[in-house]
């Protein structure tokens, strides 16, 4: 962690004027983050603030927020990201259950509600300017409380999941991970480490840090977007020209439905991503139509970044014999599948839940809710998450196959399947379908699809075409929001 701490306080100095970041067409310079930690720091210490203390931060991908990012990393504070995009009351409920000592965020973030939980626990709140030339001002009066949140050993930040199956969950990333992920990137090579990148991962999760503090640590130039949307996006790789991507597969079905020119794209030389599987045809049709290698991986909140990738030396090797694998473990991991049924590790070929052994958080075997596949070859194949299997009168369905048997319609951009209670077989899976741009599809149309291509269990006993399907800041889609359609 040393090396990124040194790396940071090295750059956040007044003196410092070479740009960082650019956001809603503005830049924004190392000394201007340097101006806001140095007001954090005054506010800590004037408030005698334990250097334990957690900070919680509303995560937002606003330069502020990014600053604060940095500027606790270089301090070698503990961060607690607090998920921004859920209602106030819900805030400051999660900020109450946290016991924070000390809560940063917007001047938006600020109601009544959570004003009142911050003053009724003596915490200490601190507002970040809305804009450059204003200054960070202090809610409450902080009381010295060793109840309130603090760092376990080694500083780092409790990310957020990406709230898929639910609420999200935070797990702590300690700051040392993120050196791992700064040396993955010098890897792939030096041009590629010092190509411009594209943020729009949410801060508070783990793809989003590590995208905002290892372009910040290797100086790379960085377009910060709030969250995903195209045109901003494509705007953005027109003006960078970035030669390699990070990208989530919503983002490749986008790029492909909104018919996007291939020149729109003709600076990147490699996509990588991650974020959930990536479809053997999603790959096919994307490739061909841009000309552009995708390098899969896999990571997970519980591994603190990525444990399986593609590099480009696999790639070479193995050409596209492999398509919709995430690649082979990386230095440091071992992974094996185990029977669903049992704790029996299984041979090669079977898919059962992954789990693996990373060596910087230790001995132990981490068991996912996922399920995956490991080939003869040492690739993994995510064959999607297994606690969202649903049971049908006994029949065990995974709504991952059904989904893929879907998306194989060409009018279909993507679906959702979850279980519903039925009184009869205990669940029933339902179906949530969103249509590519310029198609039109029925409901039984749907059903015939489906019927062509899975056993009767599977086919889904409700269905629902919509507009959109629900999604989270990371654009997976949110499984429990699909539930509330039926």
């Amino acid at each position: 962690m040393s090396d990124v701490k040194d790396k940071l306080t090295t750059l956040l100095r007044a003196d410092n004027t070479a740009p960082l970041l650019s956001y809603n067409g503005q830049d924004w310079c190392w000394s201007e983050f340097a101006a806001i930690v140095d007001e954090l720091d005054e506010f800590l210490s004037q408030h005698n603030v334990d250097s334990d203390v957690s900070i919680g931060l509303v995560a937002r991908n606003r330069p502020q927020q990014a600053a604060v990012i940095l500027g606790m990393i270089a301090r070698n504070r503990a961060v607690t990201m607090v998920h921004a995009y859920q209602s106030a009351v819900a805030m400051a409920k999660d900020i109450q259950e946290l016991n924070l000592g000390v809560v940063i965020g917007d001047q938006q973030d600020w109601s009544d509600d959570i004003t009142a939980v911050v003053k009724n626990s003596h915490a200490l709140g601190i507002v970040l300017p809305m804009n450059r030339e204003d200054s960070c001002r202090a809610i409450g009066v902080y009381k010295k409380n060793f109840a309130h949140r603090r760092a376990a050993g080694n500083s780092g930040f409790e990310v957020l999941s990406s709230g898929t199956t639910g609420a999200p969950k935070r797990t702590t990333m300690p700051f040392s991970v993120i050196q791992r992920a700064i040396d993955s990137i010098l890897a792939v090579g030096p041009e590629v480490a010092k190509s411009p990148d594209i943020v729009s991962w949410p801060f508070g999760t783990i793809g989003g840090l590590c995208q905002l503090v290892t372009g910040s640590a290797l100086q790379r130039p960085i377009a910060l977007l709030e969250k995903f949307k195209l045109d901003d996006w494509l705007a953005a790789v027109e003006q960078y020209q970035p030669k390699i991507l990070f990208v989530q597969p919503t983002i490749l079905r986008t790029l492909l439905d909104a018919d996007v020119p291939k020149e729109k794209l003709s600076s990147i030389q490699v996509v990588s991503g991650g974020a959930g599987p990536l479809e053997p045809e999603l790959q096919t049709s994307f490739e061909q139509r841009y000309g552009i290698p995708l390098l899969w991986a896999y990571g997970a909140t519980e591994f603190c970044g990525t444990i399986i990738s593609w590099t480009f030396q696999l790639r070479k090797d193995f050409g596209l014999t492999k398509l919709g694998s995430a690649g082979k473990p990386i230095a440091g991991v071992q992974v094996r599948i185990i029977d669903v049924d049992g704790d029996t590790v299984l041979p090669a070929g079977e898919t059962g839940w992954l789990e693996a052994q990373v060596d910087s958080l230790g001995e132990a075997w981490i068991r996912t809710t996922d399920l995956a596949l490991l080939d003869e070859d040492g690739f993994v194949f995510i064959k999607g998450r297994g606690d969202g299997a649903i049971i049908r009168g006994g029949f065990k369905i995974l709504p991952e196959q059904i989904v893929e048997s879907l998306r194989e319609h060409p009018a279909v951009l993507d679906a959702a399947v979850v279980g519903i209670e039925d009184e009869k077989l205990g669940q029933i899976p339902a179906a949530a379908v969103e249509l590519a741009k310029g198609f039109e599809l029925t409901v039984v149309e749907l059903e015939k699809h489906a019927r062509d291509r899975l056993l009767s269990y599977q086919i889904p006993a409700k269905w629902t075409i919509v507009d959109s399907l629900p999604r989270t800041p990371t654009l997976k889609v949110i499984l429990s929001d699909v539930k509330k359609l039926f």
